[in-house]
């Protein structure tokens, strides 16, 4: 599920004229990067794990976290997203990303502080909601 920087696709947004993490103007466009925005060709490689993060919470059902470990986690990188300045909501039991509340320059640099404990966090969570890892947690319950 995680990426590496050189793995990092977000679509071009060619009509894209500046970058929202670091203000540069963008002559080719840029890329759309979820609830950042269009930031310039450097800047995108910054933002893999925050996707990854996003993609990983918006629209899990909460009963899908059976053990404690994995709402632990789950509130981990929610209060994580909560912090650089991203709403996080829980619907009907499902957990919903949001808007920012804040500019995005701001959530970007705040994002930049917190990149390395994202990271560490979303390895943790992905061993807790991968295939194999829940297959695996299933068949031990079981036993």
């Amino acid at each position: 599920m995680t990426t590496t920087s050189s793995e990092v696709k977000f679509p071009h947004i060619p009509t894209a004229t500046h970058c929202a993490c670091c203000g540069i103007k963008l002559t080719r466009g840029g890329y759309l990067v979820p609830v950042i925005g269009a930031v310039g060709p450097v800047c995108q490689q910054k933002f893999g794990p925050l996707a990854d993060v996003i993609e990983l919470l918006d629209g899990r059902p909460e009963a899908t976290l059976t053990s404690e470990d994995a709402r632990n986690i789950t509130t981990r990188l929610m209060i994580a997203l909560r912090m650089i300045g991203v709403t996080v909501t829980r619907d009907a039991g499902t957990i919903r990303i949001g808007t920012l509340t804040r500019k995005a320059a701001e959530v970007a640099k705040s994002y930049k502080a917190r990149r390395e404990q994202f990271v560490q966090d979303l390895q943790i969570a992905s061993g807790f909601y991968g295939a194999d890892a829940q297959a695996a947690r299933a068949q031990a319950v079981a036993a």
